[in-house]
């Protein structure tokens, strides 16, 4: 299993956690949310100014093994990320957790096949939303493997879109002398690193057309890679 940890600044772990409640994706508890054993998982409900809601998976059958204002290691699952946080309780429920907003995330990437960077990366064209009436954006590939892929887009772009969306992918590699279309799910949307951008995570959708797509891309990069990346997001 590749891994990769990445701390993000106070702005990137706001803006994460801003997409996250739009997917209300799964939180573990527990006191050594790096090594040890899950105690409580929740879902995300909201993400507040000072303090972040979460809602049991079992309601009612809470076993609570912290105290009130005691300490707290939570790990946010976001394919194919995960994201660690430390922060403490305000209160818990058998319905509701509410926990102080962390400042800070720590990306911790697991996937099944390492990304890879090419040889010469290319453009992305990306298309979303209503089929008469089509959003576009075209973005600029920094890594991708079988399973999906990462790449850069201006920021108006990726207001436009949330964790979970589908999307429409179409690289355009070696010149346009190799032309691969492919159905994704957006997954993550951290921010980009430089100034209007954001790096646009997602998954791509086995199955139909997309596996002959699927399979080129496999050969591609096998063929003209770089290298394999130890990061999930390179620029």
């Amino acid at each position: 299993m590749n891994l990769a940890r990445i701390v993000l600044d106070a702005e990137q772990s706001a803006h994460v956690l801003d997409q996250a409640v739009r997917a209300h994706p799964t939180v573990v508890l527990s006191s050594n949310p790096d090594r040890g054993p899950a105690a409580v998982e929740t879902h995300l409900l909201d993400a507040l100014p000072h303090a972040v809601l979460l809602r049991p998976r079992l309601i009612g059958a809470l076993a609570w093994p912290f105290s009130r204002d005691g300490a707290c290691g939570c790990r946010m699952l976001m394919w194919p990320v995960h994201y660690l946080f430390e922060t403490r309780v305000l209160e818990f429920h058998s319905d509701l957790v509410i926990l102080v907003r962390p400042e800070s995330l720590t990306m911790l990437e697991r996937r099944r096949s390492p990304r890879t960077r090419l040889a010469r990366s290319c453009d992305v064209h990306l298309c979303w939303g209503a089929t008469q009436t089509p959003r576009r954006a075209v973005g600029k590939l920094l890594n991708l493997s079988p399973e999906g892929m990462a790449c850069r887009v201006d920021l108006a772009t990726a207001e436009e879109l949330s964790v979970g969306d589908s999307v429409e992918a179409l690289l355009i590699l070696d010149g346009d002398s190799e032309r691969i279309e492919l159905r994704a799910v957006v997954r993550s949307l951290t921010p980009g690193g430089s100034p209007n951008t954001c790096l646009l995570g997602v998954e791509f959708v086995v199955g139909g057309r997309s596996q002959s797509s699927i399979r080129r891309l496999r050969d591609h990069v096998g063929a003209h890679r770089v290298s394999n990346l130890t990061a999930e997001y390179v620029g």
